[in-house]
């Protein structure tokens, strides 16, 4: 009996112990797993923060960049130009632009650049409603121009940042490619100059409304059929009119819509044009003495 008791005994203490042994691997094991998600963590949130770094390196960097843009455009003829930028995803960047020469090691941020003008409307109409395109086709080159030379040209641009021995690189992508602007009111209203070697083209809102071939010796054909009167200037594909203008002409732009200098009083402009202004009489009147101060 006592025999048996002891081998009884025996079985139970070896069971013990194996249930001991499997639960000490069980929590080895948990333990592990716990450190690796703690681990895991923290690197996530390491590249999370270098990731914001980043951004904000790149953010300073595309605020000088857009400024300096901004100043070159505004330069060339369109006072009021203004020069936005926004961010995309690489996924969005890499299927536009089909850019793959990313670095292993490196940090990226991506951003779109595009262009606003208050008074690009009034111009608009201003300089072609007697049926002539030249100037307003001269002040889209000229912009035209300095945007596609400001980093050599091309469809995106590349800068490269190091700081901490972290390299971050900024991808600025321009969907107005090389000879093509867009310049917007707003989202509604849009000004686009599209040129080559052999064509010239103006749509307003994504509707073609002038186009000149080098190899036309009459009328410019539209998209609706009729045709524009043509000047006879024409056009070159750098930009340069046969009246000897050139494109990276520095004369400024006349951006004023209400024609303030045919007004030697500022009581007959305020009255002209009040309901043009947002607190009327007033502003027009404020409005006429600065722009002749």
């Amino acid at each position: 009996m006592k025999k048996a008791t002891k081998w009884a005994m025996g079985i139970i203490t070896f069971a013990i112990l194996i249930l001991v042994v499997i639960w000490g691997s069980m929590k080895m094991v948990q333990l592990e797993k716990e450190q690796e998600q703690a681990q895991k963590k923290l690197e996530e949130e390491q590249k999370v923060k270098e990731q914001k770094e980043a951004e904000k390196l790149a953010s300073e960097y595309m605020v000088s960049y857009a400024e300096n843009l901004q100043e070159d455009m505004q330069d060339v003829g369109l006072l009021d130009l203004k020069v936005t930028y926004d961010t995309c995803t690489r996924d969005y960047f890499d299927e536009y632009w089909n850019i793959w020469d990313y670095g292993q090691d490196e940090y990226c941020v991506y951003y779109v650049l595009d262009y606003y003008s208050n008074s690009i409307d009034s111009i608009y109409e201003r300089e072609t409603k007697n049926g002539d395109f030249q100037s307003f086709i001269k002040l889209l080159n000229d912009e035209c121009c300095m945007k596609d030379n400001r980093d050599e040209g091309g469809a995106y641009y590349q800068h490269k940042i190091t700081e901490n021995g972290k390299t971050v690189l900024v991808f600025i992508g321009d969907e107005n490619r090389l000879n093509n602007i867009t310049i917007k009111k707003d989202n509604l209203h849009q000004y686009t100059l599209n040129r080559d070697d052999d064509d010239v083209r103006v749509f307003v809102n994504e509707e073609l409304v002038y186009r000149k071939s080098e190899d036309q010796n009459s009328n410019a054909h539209t998209s609706s059929g009729g045709y524009l009167p043509n000047t006879g200037s024409g056009w070159s594909s750098g930009g340069t009119s046969n009246s000897g203008s050139k494109g990276n002409s520095s004369s400024k732009w006349n951006s004023d819509p209400y024609d303030v200098d045919e007004y030697d009083d500022p009581d007959d402009f305020a009255g002209e044009w009040e309901d043009e202004f947002d607190d009327g009489y007033d502003e027009a009147y404020d409005y006429w003495e600065e722009e002749h101060e």
